[in-house]
């Protein structure tokens, strides 16, 4: 087994012990969100806070700890003096990223860019956009977001394609049925030792191991199982009352 996949294998075992939903990064992360900035014909003030507070609570489930500013004046001057304003920013606040953007709405319509840079870092920032329709959608684009910014800080991957191996009676179809990881998904401890129960419960297998590796889009998630042996005999002894038939018609 190479090192991608003994790594992979280890990952998911240490996973069974986890409690918290997250992808579980070996270091603490310490995030600081600013408020977003609104531009809108209507007054919706109070979607830059509020829509910073949702990233925050996101990230915070995700495994991150959130950095509160409280320095309105300083927040200001950040933000109007660009990067290296919010960068000195986020060194003074003890944060190792910094997110911060605008929402623009356009009739029911809106979209929303983001921007997030490492503190301690040199790099240009990392630019998120997302787009909803209507009102109705704006916590789930607001989510869809944050997935996108957490992909980033958590060194998260996609998974690319889920493959079942080793299966000889049982279909390969009504496996994939049971697993809830699909192509598409961030790849997460959590998940891939639920989908590792979830199989496990289905009765059929002595064993199952996960492994990964690299694909051109992103992980292939292999879910290796060995099938319990197959009942080809059953003998029976000690019955002198009941013919043998008889049972045997009960047991099949």
């Amino acid at each position: 087994m190479n090192n991608v996949k003994r790594c992979l294998v280890l990952f998911v075992i240490m996973s069974l012990t986890l409690v918290p939903n997250t992808a579980c990064p070996l270091e603490t992360v310490r995030v600081a969100v600013l408020p977003f900035e609104v531009h809108s014909v209507k007054d919706l003030a109070y979607m830059q806070a509020e829509i910073a507070g949702i990233i925050k609570k996101h990230l915070k489930q995700d495994g991150a700890v959130v950095v509160d500013l409280d320095l309105k004046p300083e927040l200001r001057g950040a933000i109007a003096a660009g990067v290296d304003g919010i960068r000195n920013l986020g060194a003074k606040s003890g944060a190792d990223y910094i997110v911060w953007g605008s929402i623009t709405w356009i009739g029911q319509q809106f979209s929303m860019d983001a921007k997030m840079i490492e503190t301690f870092g040199e790099a240009p920032p990392n630019i998120f956009f997302v787009e909803g329709k209507s009102i109705e959608t704006l916590l789930g684009t607001v989510k869809e977001l944050t997935d996108k910014i957490g992909m980033k800080i958590f060194k998260r991957e996609k998974v690319a394609e889920v493959l079942i191996k080793g299966n000889k009676r049982i279909e390969s179809d009504a496996i994939l049925k049971i697993i809830k990881t699909a192509p598409g998904d961030i790849m997460l401890a959590k998940s891939l030792s639920d989908d590792l129960k979830a199989v496990y419960s289905m009765g059929y297998f002595d064993d199952i191991r996960i492994e990964a590796e690299d694909g051109t889009d992103g992980k292939i998630i292999t879910f290796r199982i060995k099938e319990k042996p197959n009942v080809r005999k059953v003998r029976l002894e000690g019955n002198s009352h009941i013919d043998d038939e008889n049972i045997q018609e009960v047991l099949a």
